[in-house]
Formats: structure tokens, sequence, C-alpha cells
């Protein structure tokens, strides 16, 4: 006779916890999991040591969380000043008070405000948890996403490489709208009729809540909204589906969502971008600075290239399979979200003007790095006709 276990408290806890650490890991293999895990910590730990994670930017964002946390502007910055040893700090004012400036800060409270519960435990380190969450999240689901859609094995590849990554290791782990920005993102993707995944309204309400949050993270809900627009509209010209379009409810509501919030957030802080535009490109007037955005627009990509060559190899690569697979892969929804999620980056890189390694295409690069994985799957594991 043997003598089982009283169900106690502790002893359900302990049952629940492994059923979650494998719900979690899904299907993908224990030693995958570690392998990204070893990859992150080295690269994280390499940044955050040799690297530079925080920016102007970052002061920003640090002194408004301060703000939320319940001090007033000036003894925020003040304490954003004494955190990073920055004699210089009340130059933050500027910024904040700029009219043409401060519409594009002032928005971006999604960052601040979940960072306030760390900021008063751990002071400005607290600003790191949040990207860092973010980060391994972001690995999380476009590993799980890309398991999903083709194997195991090409997912660990392509983000393996992604992960080591310089814009991943600057912008997804240091202090930087982009981080949270792009976990919302993959986790929208991951409830997207993508490799069988049913959309229903309960993935509707949960997108709509991501797409809000993503809008007031760092404005790049267009991305989303016009990239699902590309995949219901290749779905419907190209495989002729309108009644049973799994893209039909997506559309429906996410770009009325997507419209709310820019209109809201625009109702809130007016952002001119075409003065922005005008200034930054010492254009004489916004009709000339429009006539010359071609122009400005190749200098742009040109500059950003170059850095590409000179820093990020890695995601150079990314970006070729991907535009290949635009090629390779036609009749693919993953195209069409590249597409679709391409135009409104471009729009939002030449209307800031910034020569920043592309920084301002990272809202689509969970769309990018599943469209590379597509075309490895093509290349790799796609049968060839037997000749004739």
């Amino acid at each position: 006779m043997t003598t089982t276990e009283p169900v106690t408290e502790g002893s359900v806890r302990r049952r629940r916890l492994p059923m979650l650490v494998t719900r979690l890991a899904g299907d993908v293999p224990g030693r995958y999991w570690l392998l990204l895990a070893g990859l992150f910590l080295v690269g994280y730990v390499y940044w955050h040591l040799w690297g530079k994670p925080w920016t102007g930017d970052s002061l920003y964002y640090t002194a408004m969380t301060f703000q939320f946390a319940g001090h007033d502007l000036d003894e925020a910055i003040r304490l954003t000043g004494e955190y990073f040893n920055d004699p210089e700090i009340d130059r933050l004012h500027y910024g904040f008070e700029d009219p043409v400036i401060s519409p594009l800060i002032y928005p971006r409270v999604v960052y601040p405000a979940l960072s306030v519960p760390f900021v008063l435990l751990m002071g400005g380190t607290g600003m790191y948890v949040v990207p860092l969450l973010s980060a391994l999240f972001i690995v999380w689901g476009l590993m799980r996403l890309m398991s999903r859609l083709f194997t195991k094995e090409i997912a660990l590849a392509i983000t393996a490489v992604f992960i080591l990554t310089n814009a991943f290791l600057e912008f997804m782990t240091g202090l930087f709208t982009e981080a949270p920005a792009l976990a919302f993102t993959v986790a929208i993707l991951m409830l997207l009729p993508l490799g069988g995944k049913r959309f229903g309204m309960r993935e509707a309400i949960a997108c709509s809540i991501l797409l809000v949050l993503v809008t007031f993270c760092r404005q790049s809900g267009p991305v989303i909204v016009s990239a699902v627009c590309f995949a219901w509209l290749g779905t419907l010209v190209l495989h002729r589906r309108l009644r049973t379009n799994e893209w039909n409810l997506p559309v429906l509501v996410l770009l009325p969502v997507g419209l709310a919030g820019t209109l809201l957030m625009q109702w809130w802080a007016p952002y001119d971008v075409l003065a922005w535009f005008v200034k930054v490109n010492n254009q004489p007037d916004t009709i000339t600075a429009i006539r010359n955005m071609p122009e400005i627009f190749w200098k742009l990509t040109v500059a950003d290239a170059n850095q590409y060559f000179q820093r990020d190899v890695a995601l150079l690569g990314i970006w070729a399979a991907a535009l290949i697979s635009i090629l390779v892969r036609p009749r693919s929804v993953l195209t069409a979200l590249l597409i679709g999620a391409l135009g409104p980056s471009m729009l939002l890189s030449v209307l800031n003007s910034t020569v920043s390694s592309f920084r301002y295409y990272l809202p689509m690069y969970p769309i990018l790095v599943l469209a590379a994985a597509g075309l490895v799957h093509h290349v790799l594991l796609t049968p060839r006709s037997p000749p004739r």
C-alpha cells in the first residue's frame, strides 16, 4: 500500500509551476530556449558594459517617469540629472516646452507609466526593467510565432541572429520606447490569423488594447494598421476571398481603433510633422520641402545603409532576405504584411529625416524577421518540381 501526498496549497503550486513553464515553452525544446537565453545574456551584458544603452531621448522618459511618480517638472529634471550625472540637464526644459518638439514627447506615456513602480523602488535604475522585460517577451514571442509558421530550427536560427544585431541590443535593451512598442507589436502578431490561428472577438479586443498601447508608446500604430490592411487586401486580390477572408475582422477592428487612437493623440498633443520636416531639412517652405522629398529620402537611405555596413551587417542580412522574399513569395500573407508595414515606415523615416541606422523602421522589424524566416523556409524546405 502506497501513501499519496495530501493535496495542499503548496503541492498545487508546485504542480502549476511546471505546467506554466511547459505552456510557455510550447513544443520548442528546452535546449533551444537555453541557447537563446545564453545569447541574450551575453549580448545584454556586452552592450550594457561597453555600449551605451541610453541617449538624450532616455533623459526625457526618465524625467516623465519621475513626474508620474509625483514630482513637479523642475524636480523631475533635477533628479534625472543626478542619476545620469549630467550637469547640463536643464536643457530638457527646451524639449518639454518647445511647441514643435514637445508634442512628439508628451504622448509617449506608456513606457514612463509602466516604469513608475520600478523607479520608486530602485531610483533611475528602475528605467531598465520595462525594456528588459519587453526584450525577453520579444524573443519569446518571435520564437513561438516562427515555430508555428515554419520549423523550430529556422525559428532558432533567425531569432539568434536578431538577438545579436546592434539594433536589438541598443534599442530593445536600452532606455527607449522601442522595446515596449515592439513587445506589444509582437503580441498583436501572435494573435493575428497567421499559421492557422483563429481570430475571434477575444483576439479582437486584445489587439485593440495592444494597438492603443503601441500608439501611446511610440506613435507607430499606423505601421501595424497598414500591414493588416495589406494582408486583407492581398488575401482578397490574390486568393479571391471576401466572405471567407480571415483578415476581415482584424481590419474591421484595428483600422477604426488605429484611426481613433491617432486622432485622439493628435487632439491631445497636436504635432505638426511637416513643420519638423521643413525645419530639420532647412527648407524655405512646406511646398519646397515636399517637392524635394524624393531626394531627401534617397540621401537619408544611403546614409542609413552606410551606417548598417559599419555597425549592423547581421541586420542588413535580415533586410536583404526579407526584401528578396517579396519577389520569391509574392502570394504569401507575410509579403503583404511586409509591404504594408514598409510604406508608413519609409514615410516616418523621411519625415523625421535623422540619420540613425534605419531607427524609424524599427516598428516593422518583427514583420521583417518573419519575412526573412519565410525566405529561409522557402529555400530550404519547399519541394522542387521534378524535371520533365
